[in-house]
């Protein structure tokens, strides 16, 4: 028997592959739930996709690029990815998020949604994406940010803090403004050393 190539995840034009659907056929061969760039969620061939043949919904692809003067396609996509990632238990990211808790507010939610969700985010600068505050909450405007992939790593679960003055940072950044390398700073408070004493360069 032939072994079905994975599509899950791969971008066909408009349409972005969102795992391996339940429609079956005898003639067409292997359907794939897709997501459209506008929203719209379909079942679609595998040869479809890969011939060309289906490359969108049928709808006007590139309306909400043109609504902010062709820069809202980035908001656009991360806007669904989190509701896919969020509400969708087929997603293979809902394990991580949705299934865990993670929720997106009512307020981006809707047929209203993303004007909202562009409304409080404002279109992305090239390089960012979008980041939550705290990785244990969901998608809401007071805990989401465009950041670029360094503010983002920064800003992991993983990510050692340093608590100075009633404030967390993260130990990458502290080592820029004193001056001393992370693991150097990691080290001592692995020690047990003081902030203080944790500052202070040799």
């Amino acid at each position: 028997m032939r072994q079905v190539r994975d599509l899950t995840g791969k971008k066909f034009d408009a349409w972005t592959v969102i795992g391996r659907s339940n429609r079956t056929s005898l003639h067409n061969g292997v359907y794939w739930d897709c997501l459209c760039e506008c929203g719209h969620e379909r079942a679609v061939t595998s040869a479809s996709l890969t011939n060309g043949r289906s490359t969108s919904c049928g709808c006007k692809r590139g309306t909400h690029r043109q609504t902010i003067g062709g820069k809202s396609s980035k908001a656009y996509f991360t806007w669904t990815a989190i509701k896919q990632r969020c509400c969708n238990p087929k997603n293979k990211f809902y394990p991580r998020y949705g299934g865990r808790g993670i929720t997106i507010c009512d307020r981006w939610l809707g047929p209203e949604g993303f004007e909202n969700f562009l409304k409080d985010m404002g279109v992305p600068e090239p390089g960012m994406s979008i980041d939550r505050t705290d990785n244990n909450q969901g998608y809401n405007p007071e805990n989401c940010r465009w950041a670029t992939r360094k503010e983002q790593q920064r800003n992991r679960s993983v990510t050692v803090k340093l608590s100075i003055g009633g404030r967390e940072f993260s130990l990458a950044a502290v080592a820029e403004v004193v001056g001393l390398e992370r693991t150097t700073l990691s080290k001592r408070i692995e020690n047990g050393w003081s902030v203080k004493l944790t500052l202070e360069k040799d």
